[in-house]
């Protein structure tokens, strides 16, 4: 009996061990910590309530956080221009010692391994005579180029539409074929390469918004457990067009979209996602 709560512990309950579970557990190194402070394209740490208070001074923003949460670099394949807007180039503010630097908010060539990187997009025009809203896409590889993340944002001039999409992609190898990629992935994951997945977390969704992105890579069994539902949500459950409202004037504009609904989302593949 456990001395803390009179409770039998979990080796009494079970009356064995999961030594397999302990042996994977002790196999898998230990990861270092995550830097303690964001840093820019630079790699100049800095504070996020200053640089926040600062981006208050434009009229329309998009602060995009990427975490890279792997043990390996990341490299920009493309995104340093975009299609409505522009990237911060320079901006002053308080560090994490409060003293005040100049930062470089725009996408820097490479990630480091488990560090968190900062990109600013405002939009055209002075700080608040807006001659354009954002839009853009950035795109990395891991470092043997087998998987390619793309970020996709908007912050749109009107109608109020803010987005940002992610997706990881599994790019074949030299010598095989692109069709196959889907048993590609879970052939990697089994041979111990790894899945690699990217999410987003919506901060804030106001004008001045902003984005956290990680990106990790998964290892063993949790690899291969992604891998397999990856490949399930590929399946399309319904697919057809649907009228979308533009919401402009009178809000009588309705325009065909057309939709694909798997297990795992809802694309909508023209127009804005």
């Amino acid at each position: 009996v456990s001395p803390y709560d009179g409770k039998p512990t979990i080796k009494q309950k079970s009356g064995n061990t999961d030594w397999s579970q302990m042996l994977r557990m002790r196999s898998q190194p230990s990861r270092a910590p995550m830097a303690q402070f964001p840093i820019d394209a630079q790699r100049t740490p800095l504070l996020l309530a200053a640089l926040r208070k600062k981006l208050g001074d434009f009229a329309l923003t998009t602060m995009l956080r990427v975490k890279n949460m792997s043990d390996e670099p990341l490299r920009l394949k493309s995104g340093v221009q975009l299609k409505d807007g522009r990237y911060i180039k320079s901006l002053n503010a308080s560090d994490p010692h409060n003293d005040v630097l100049c930062y470089h908010l725009y996408p820097g060539p490479e990630i480091p391994p488990r560090s968190e990187v900062v990109i600013v997009a405002r939009s055209g025009g002075g700080k608040w005579v807006r001659t354009s809203g954002i839009e853009g896409q950035l795109a990395y590889t891991n470092k043997d180029e087998t998987w390619i993340f793309k970020i996709s944002f908007c912050n749109s001039f009107a109608g109020h539409v803010r987005k940002c999409r992610t997706e990881a992609t599994h790019m074949a190898k030299s010598g095989e074929d692109d069709d196959d990629d889907d048993d590609l992935e879970g052939e990697d994951a089994k041979a111990g390469d790894g899945y690699w997945k990217i999410s987003k977390d919506e901060i804030d969704h106001k004008a001045n918004n902003e984005y956290v992105i990680s990106i990790d890579a998964l290892r063993g069994n949790d690899a291969t457990i992604a891998a397999f539902h990856h490949r399930r949500s590929q399946a399309t459950i319904k697919a057809g067009y649907l009228h979308k409202n533009r919401a402009f004037g009178l809000g009588l504009q309705w325009h065909q979209r057309w939709i694909v609904l798997t297990p795992a989302e809802l694309f909508l593949l023209s127009g804005y996602w």
